[in-house]
């Protein structure tokens, strides 16, 4: 399988210098310490306000990262189509916002 191929070809080169030119896309890559601190941040931001944070997931589609934004306090997940919504359900994160109207054959779904 392809994917299965670039995964690993691209997992043999994390911490590598300059590794990202050779990367085979598509390919996330992320300063987790920054990721995380950024959460954090405005995780702290929402809650000193006594706001309810319903971040997105449209930037990063990624059912580990939408966790990570909900147990920093994310209320609930905004996603603008049925299918990244599907997506997180199936790893089993909840209340989920689908923020653009539905066909009206995907309505069962």
């Amino acid at each position: 399988m392809i994917v299965a191929t670039a995964t690993a070809l691209n997992t043999k080169l994390l911490g590598q210098t300059n590794s990202r030119w050779n990367l085979f896309t598509r390919a996330l890559v992320l300063d987790c310490d920054a990721l995380k601190q950024n959460i954090e941040n405005i995780s702290a931001c929402v809650i000193q306000r006594t706001l309810h944070l319903r971040p997105h997931g449209k930037s990063h589609k990624s059912p580990h990262i939408a966790k990570l934004k909900a147990k920093a306090g994310g209320v609930d997940l905004s996603f603008v189509s049925l299918r990244e919504a599907m997506v997180m359900s199936a790893e089993g994160i909840k209340g989920l916002l689908i923020t653009t109207s539905l066909a009206p054959n995907k309505i069962p779904r």
